[in-house]
């Protein structure tokens, strides 16, 4: 009997004969007749918990690794709590106590030193307008490194982890020595890197290897112009909107364009002097302030100063520029060549090169038509207290006092209703700018002397006929627009009935 089952016997794979093991050691197949119904229900309930324990088992370390990813994954080192990580010091200096911070990374290498106090600059480069908050801020991140794990790694595995040729090195240099860091490949999660240093723990065969935070890793992997200055600009909308006057247009491809404030009981406006006399546009003006909004976050991209490297990138002989003053100081930002979509810019003596994207300079291509207010004249009524209006026929003296409901009015020495000549003065400021033009050789059809109530000074307004249609428009000696004819004559026609006290009737 015994004979024949060892000749049916067959062989068994390892988990067979763990199992069969188990079976035998447990007795799964002891006989009905020598134990009662009690010990074999017993028996069985044994032989399925030994059975499916292995899979209870896996389901249990399922469950616990679940829970340890969570708390890895999900709970940072700056997490506070009685369920806090416990977390690895891998740098801990003061920050104060940095002489130098040298970065070799894929880009470049450079290294940053404490002038004095808290003043920093970078070696080799102390023209170029650092700022030196963000050296100190970068300082303290890497002087203070905690790591959620420390992994002990054969050295022939480093290549595994981006180690091996690491992405970059940081030296970090005291009174007391040098810290080295190297920084490797993210992790898994895609939050953190992985990262060495010169550690007392590390062996000739295996290296503590930690984890390192975005925000520090971004130091080990930033290029020098991460630290340099971007607002070229220095315009503050806060402050510099009630005071930023004058503002210059220039350069090669722009035309020279000077703007200055104006101020009266309406409000702030723009007033072009240059190269004509004309009403500056308002919306032309918001994209100028907004051109110097942009220019508060310029990219620093180059810090090539040398003529060679200017004359490449447009610079050197500019093909716009921009100048405005605050009442304090006077800045001129000059505009390069276009690559893609940004074009190069650098302020008036920098040290730096920037870029800004292009489409915000369009204002300073703008012909003068399209920075003019289409307007020819918008100075308030009550900042007005004399005009002479002198026509091939005839001169009217207008003088007013007082504003408002109190204005008084007298044409040629005449008093007037103060609502007729409110009704003249808004056909003045309705003369619109048709087209570019030339101006005429013969004496002016119309002339308006404008004398201004604040300081006395004098603003006069030339019309000269050049055909049935137009007149040219010139104001203070400037001028290069067509008006309509129809609209001069219509002021010679509404001055009389001023002086007639008769009603004016506006078209609109």
């Amino acid at each position: 009997m015994m004979n024949s089952q060892n000749e049916e016997k067959k062989e068994l794979s390892p988990t067979e004969q763990s199992e069969a093991t188990e079976g035998e050691l447990f007795q799964y197949d002891m006989p009905e007749e020598k134990a009662g119904n009690k010990k074999k229900d017993k028996r069985l309930r044994q032989g399925f918990i030994r059975k499916f324990m292995p899979v209870f088992v896996l389901l249990t370390a399922a469950v616990v690794l679940t829970g340890v990813y969570f708390v890895l994954r999900y709970i940072s080192p700056e997490d506070n709590g009685e369920d806090e990580v416990n977390t690895i010091s891998v740098v801990s200096l003061n920050a104060s106590d940095v002489k130098t911070m040298k970065v070799e990374n894929e880009t470049e290498s450079y290294t940053m030193y404490k002038k004095s106090g808290s003043m920093y600059k970078i070696e080799g480069l102390e023209d170029k307008p650092v700022e030196e908050d963000i050296i100190s801020t970068s300082i303290g991140y890497l002087t203070a490194i905690e790591s959620t794990k420390r992994i002990m790694v054969s050295d022939d595995a480093l290549e595994d982890y981006g180690l091996k040729a690491p992405a970059a090195t940081v030296t970090i240099t005291t009174a007391t020595g040098d810290t080295v860091l190297y920084l490797g490949n993210k992790n898994a999660g895609n939050d953190y890197y992985f990262a060495i240093k010169d550690d007392e723990e590390n062996t000739e065969s295996k290296t503590a290897v930690y984890l390192m935070n975005e925000t520090q890793a971004n130091v080990c992997l930033a290029d020098r112009f991460y630290y340099y200055a971007t607002d070229i600009s220095l315009y503050d909308s806060s402050e510099d909107n009630e005071n930023i006057t004058p503002v210059t247009i220039g350069g090669t491809k722009g035309t020279d364009v000077h703007v200055y404030m104006a101020e009266d009981d309406s409000g702030l406006s723009y007033v072009m002097d240059d190269p004509v006399n004309m009403p500056f546009s308002t919306q032309v003006m918001n994209t100028i302030l907004d051109l110097l909004t942009t220019m508060n976050n310029a990219v620093p991209v180059d810090d090539d100063v040398s003529e060679q490297n200017l004359a490449k990138l447009g610079l050197l002989d500019p093909e716009y520029t921009l100048t405005w003053e605050n009442n304090t100081v006077e800045r001129t930002i000059y505009f390069g060549i276009v690559e893609e979509d940004r074009i190069y810019c650098m302020p008036k003596g920098g040290t730096a090169i920037y870029t800004i994207s292009a489409d915000k300079i369009v204002c300073l291509g703008l012909s003068v038509a399209d920075m003019c207010d289409i307007i020819t004249y918008t100075r308030d009524v009550d900042t007005v207290s004399r005009i002479v209006v002198t026509s091939e026929q005839k001169t009217y003296d207008i003088k007013t006092t007082g504003k408002g409901d109190q204005r008084k009015v007298t044409i040629n020495n005449k008093s007037v209703e103060r609502s007729i000549f409110s009704e003249f003065y808004a056909t003045l400021l309705g003369i619109e700018i048709q087209k570019e033009g030339d101006k005429p050789t013969d004496q002016p059809y119309l002339t308006v002397e404008m004398t201004l109530s604040e300081d006395g000074s004098k603003e006069e307004m030339n019309y000269y006929l050049v055909d049935e249609r137009y007149c040219y428009y010139e104001m203070n000696g400037k001028g290069m627009f067509y008006v309509k004819k129809q609209d001069v004559d219509k002021i010679i026609e509404n001055v009389q009935k001023v002086y007639n006290n008769e009603e004016i009737m506006q078209a609109w």
